[in-house]
Order: structure tokens, then C-alpha cells, then sequence
């Protein structure tokens, strides 16, 4: 596990950045926020995030491009104030993009600043077997349906 943020990726090496801010809100007054992979220009092998906030309970959980059965609610989730995702890209449909590639949407019973959630990447790979976990954002964003 590469521990805890207030928000965006580890230092790279494994260890915390503690004050990292690599995301920047798009409206911090949103329910929802969306995960989302810079970038992924070798792909995407798997992924696990575990995300909680101390006050505000999720109302859904929503797949990003890895979704149906590639993608898994661990722990938590709806009704809950924390939850544990992971996501195996078996079909190989993140493929060689440079545009940012949404992981999952948390929508949350009430608005909430990305700022104060408490997320750590525990698994980020490249179908190359290399570390992502200092390629991901987490920022605001319209709640899915």
C-alpha cells in the first residue's frame, strides 16, 4: 500500500506526498468525484484505490472505462463512508492513450472537496508491469446518469 493523501498520487517512490495537489477541482461543490489515470500510454494492467471521507456517505459507485465484470466494489461502497475498488483490465480496452482515462466515479450524499477525502492508490499498473501510482487525479465532476 503506498498510504494515504488527502488527494493525488504518491511521491513515485513508493512513499507519500504528503501535501500533493496534482488535481486541480473543477467545482468543489459537486456530490461526485472521478478518479481518473493522466494518462496511459502502455495501457492499463490493474488497479486497486481505497478511498473514504470522515462525515458524508457514498450513494453510488460507478465504473470508469474498466468496468462490467472487470471492475469490483471490495468493501464498502453505497450507504458507506469509505470503499475499496479494483479493476483488471482482462479485455485490454485501455490501450495506448495519452488523454486522461477515467477509473470510477464516487458520487457522495452531499457535495464534498476532493481535498478532504482520504485516497490511496494500492495498485496502479501499466500492462508493461511499470508503477502508475504517480499518474493519477482525483477532481470534481458532473454525477454519472
Amino acid at each position: 500500500m503506498s498510504g494515504c493523501l488527502g488527494f493525488g498520487p504518491d511521491g513515485g517512490d513508493g512513499t507519500p506526498a504528503a501535501d500533493s495537489a496534482t488535481a486541480t477541482p473543477t467545482d468543489s461543490t459537486s456530490p461526485a468525484v472521478e478518479v481518473q489515470l493522466e494518462s496511459a500510454p502502455d495501457g492499463v494492467q490493474k488497479f486497486a484505490f481505497s478511498v473514504s471521507h470522515d462525515s458524508v456517505e457514498l450513494t453510488s459507485v460507478d465504473a470508469g472505462a474498466i468496468d462490467g465484470e472487470e471492475f469490483q466494489i471490495v468493501e464498502g461502497g453505497s450507504g458507506s463512508q469509505r470503499v475499496r475498488v479494483r479493476g483488471a483490465d482482462l479485455s485490454q480496452s485501455v490501450q495506448g492513450r495519452s488523454e486522461p482515462v477515467s477509473l470510477f466515479t464516487l458520487t457522495f450524499a452531499e457535495a464534498v472537496d476532493p481535498s478532504n477525502l482520504s485516497i490511496s492508490a494500492d495498485v496502479l499498473v501499466a500492462d508493461n508491469g511499470n508503477s502508475l501510482t504517480d499518474r493519477w487525479t482525483v477532481q470534481s465532476t458532473t454525477p454519472p446518469g
